[in-house]
C-alpha cells in the first residue's frame, strides 16, 4: 500500500547472489548423493569407477553452477528505474 512516501525496491544484488550460491551448494550435494551407494554395489571396482564416472559428468553443471556464481558476485547492480536512455 502506498504511504505517499517514496518506494524503494528490494536488493538484486544480495538476491541473485544468494540464490547463486544456494545453488551450488545444491548441485554439489546432489552431486554427491550416489557415491556411498555406489560403492556399497557388490560389482568389481573397474565397473563402479565407471558408474561412478557417469554420475561425476553432472560435476559439469557445478562447474557452470561456480562460473555462474563468480559472474554474479562481481557485477554490480544498481537502480535501473533512474537512467535514462541517450538518443
Amino acid at each position: 500500500m502506498w504511504t505517499g512516501k517514496p518506494g524503494s525496491c528490494i536488493d538484486k544484488g544480495f538476491a541473485f547472489k544468494l540464490l547463486a550460491i544456494v545453488n551450488v551448494i545444491t548441485d554439489v550435494l546432489i552431486l554427491a548423493l550416489p557415491v556411498r551407494p555406489v560403492i556399497q554395489l557388490q560389482m568389481e571396482t573397474k565397473r563402479k569407477v565407471q558408474v561412478m564416472g557417469i554420475f561425476f559428468l553432472g560435476g559439469i553443471v557445478c562447474i557452470f553452477g561456480i562460473v555462474r556464481c563468480v559472474v554474479i558476485l562481481k557485477t554490480k547492480y544498481g537502480d535501473t528505474s533512474c537512467e535514462h536512455p541517450s538518443i
